[in-house]
């Protein structure tokens, strides 16, 4: 259901793309410039394959992703990269995090949520792409690619509740 939707949007905005391209431009069109949505999305969900193989539990809240992440916030709090969309928020990029959900992604790697311990109710979300080795069949590197975001979602917590969870469920991974 989420790739016919995610295919169909493409799509329309590849037509509204060529639309626009023709009208302002009037050049025409070669086979060689057409991109195959379907056929990226299949190759992205084929290498997803590669990528999550076997996955359970374990591999899904300890994973190199999710140490992507916590490289990328070290390294914008120590001033090593800048972001400038995620500046203003870079307040609450302190501490430690919690991994709130994580899913493969259509792009490529996967779309890691996730909220901090000192601000529990703020819900960020990050692309880590994967890049895979086809023949051996292994993950080669990690890279956070765009900014770190806040999520439309909240948590509604307190930290008091999140260190309640914490002690309660000691199988949750804290970063």
């Amino acid at each position: 259901m989420k790739k016919s939707i995610f295919t169909s949007v493409l799509m329309i905005l590849a037509i509204c793309s060529a639309c626009t391209s023709k009208v302002n431009k009037q050049e025409t069109t070669t086979q060689e410039d057409v991109v195959d949505v379907e056929e990226v999305i299949t190759n992205e969900s084929s290498l997803n394959e590669i990528r999550f193989a076997d996955w359970g539990d374990e591999e899904w809240s300890d994973n190199e992703y999710i140490k992507a992440v916590r490289k990328h916030i070290d390294k914008l709090n120590n001033g090593e990269i800048t972001d400038e969309m995620i500046e203003p928020l870079k307040h609450y990029l302190q501490g430690k995090f919690v991994i709130t959900y994580m899913e493969p992604s259509y792009y490529g790697g996967a779309m890691v949520q996730f909220f901090f311990i000192d601000n529990p109710d703020i819900i960020f979300s990050s692309w880590v792409y994967s890049s895979v080795d086809v023949s051996n069949k292994a993950i080669t590197d990690y890279e956070v690619r765009g900014s770190i975001t806040i999520s439309d979602e909240y948590t509604a917590l307190t930290k008091e509740e999140v260190m309640e969870n914490l002690e309660k469920n000691p199988q949750i991974r804290v970063w």
